[in-house]
């Protein structure tokens, strides 16, 4: 490896530890103990964080204090979880926002579930890779379980280049009730059909 090579390495690293310290201190911040406990107070350079986060730019890590900022989780993320915000691409829900939205439409009555309320990467997420008719079936940990599998999969064909389309409009059907016909109606065609029966 010549000089040159050694010097970006060294800058990159850099770059991560200074992006690893401001992820520190947010989530010192904003969980305290219970990240302190389970990560320490300083970053270590061998530890899982490290590992798993070595490779983001600091766009992506942007994405993910953002993201960390906005969550309303009472626990810290971890390496994994944090990783995936970064990931998300801008302007996509965050994986617990897709999980909602996509609850919701299931709890809707029958009659006024459209798929056309949903956002894209929600309808993309249940078209793609869900069954529609086993999911409504399933108990509810199995399907968050399955939604956020499949979740994953659409923020990685998007992250890939792959484009989500818009969900159908659906045209909303409403329960009328029946016009009861004008007196007289009903009997002058009972009288016609007897007639033409011969009764």
């Amino acid at each position: 490896m010549d000089n040159r090579n050694l010097q970006l390495n060294g800058e990159c690293k850099q770059d991560v530890r200074a992006a690893l310290t401001d992820l520190w201190d947010l989530l010192i911040g904003l969980y305290g103990y219970r990240f302190e406990r389970q990560c320490g107070e300083k970053v270590d350079d061998s530890g899982g964080w490290w590992a798993t986060l070595r490779d983001l730019t600091p766009d992506q890590f942007q994405n993910g204090l953002q993201a960390v900022k906005a969550s309303t989780n009472e626990w810290p993320p971890t390496p994994i979880e944090f990783r995936n915000m970064c990931l998300t691409p801008k302007g996509l829900l965050k994986g617990d926002e897709a999980l909602q939205e996509f609850m919701s439409y299931l709890r809707e009555p029958p009659h006024r579930r459209s798929v056309g309320k949903l956002s894209p990467e929600v309808y993309h997420t249940y078209r793609e890779y869900l069954d529609p008719v086993r999911i409504k079936q399933d108990k509810e940990m199995v399907v968050r379980q399955k939604f956020e599998a499949a979740y994953k999969r659409t923020l990685h064909h998007v992250l890939m280049g792959g484009e989500l389309a818009e969900p159908p409009v659906q045209i909303e059907h409403k329960k009328t009730d029946p016009i009861p016909a004008p007196k007289g109606v009903a009997k002058s065609y009972l009288d016609k059909m007897k007639a033409e029966l011969g009764l």
